[in-house]
């Protein structure tokens, strides 16, 4: 009797608390992705310049100053958009991929169940049959 009581504990906490686990710690896992590549912040700032660096323009009406700073302003803003566009390309196929591993993961964890009774089926079938 203790064996049935068992194997319905078994199937209840399996299917159960612990697939709301598994669910809660991917939810986890991604949240932890998502601000470990700063995505919020990186969409935000994705046309600052690049570490802040920039010319300062000091005033007056000098032509070359002026087509120096903005020369070197462009570049850094372009160079600020592709870093930052790189990072997020990564940070998304990072996120992408834990996201399937995640659910592959909760459809494995379903069938474990079955798969461990099919084994445990054929190793037996295995062992009581003659060759």
């Amino acid at each position: 009797m203790e064996i049935a009581l068992f194997f319905e504990h078994y199937f209840t906490w399996h299917y159960s608390r612990a697939i709301k686990a598994i669910i809660g710690i991917a939810h986890n896992f991604i949240w932890f992705l998502y601000h470990f590549f700063s995505v919020p912040i990186l969409l935000k700032t994705f046309f600052s310049p690049w570490r802040r660096l920039n010319e300062e323009y000091r005033g007056g009406f000098n032509v070359e100053a002026i087509f120096s700073s903005f020369v070197v302003n462009t570049m850094m803003r372009i160079v600020g958009v592709l870093i930052r566009a790189m990072t997020l390309v990564v940070a998304f196929f990072v996120l992408c991929v834990s996201i399937l591993l995640s659910a592959a993961f909760l459809v494995v964890w379903c069938l474990l169940p079955l798969l461990v009774t099919l084994l445990v089926y054929q190793g037996f079938h295995e062992l009581f049959t003659t060759v």
